[in-house]
């Protein structure tokens, strides 16, 4: 990290240089999201499958939690 950098600049600049684009949260995603089954209540998980399952994506994560909602998830 270059001095006077924070870790959240840090972030950006990293996964700025590495390709990645931000995904905005849309109403699609939160009805999505809001579709859910209520097993898993974890609000910010339930935001990334919503994601994920809108946007036609497999999550990346070692988090069976996620396997409740129906959403693909990989993690090797």
């Amino acid at each position: 990290m270059p001095h006077g950098e924070t870790a959240i600049e840090a972030i950006g600049r990293v996964a700025e240089q590495a390709g990645f684009v931000p995904l905005p949260l849309t109403w699609p995603h939160a009805l999505a999201a809001g579709a859910l089954p209520l097993p898993h209540r974890d609000p910010f998980d339930r935001l990334l499958a919503g994601q994920a399952i809108a946007e036609g994506y497999t999550l990346l994560s070692a988090d069976a939690a996620f396997d409740t909602l129906g959403v693909p998830r990989v993690w090797s």
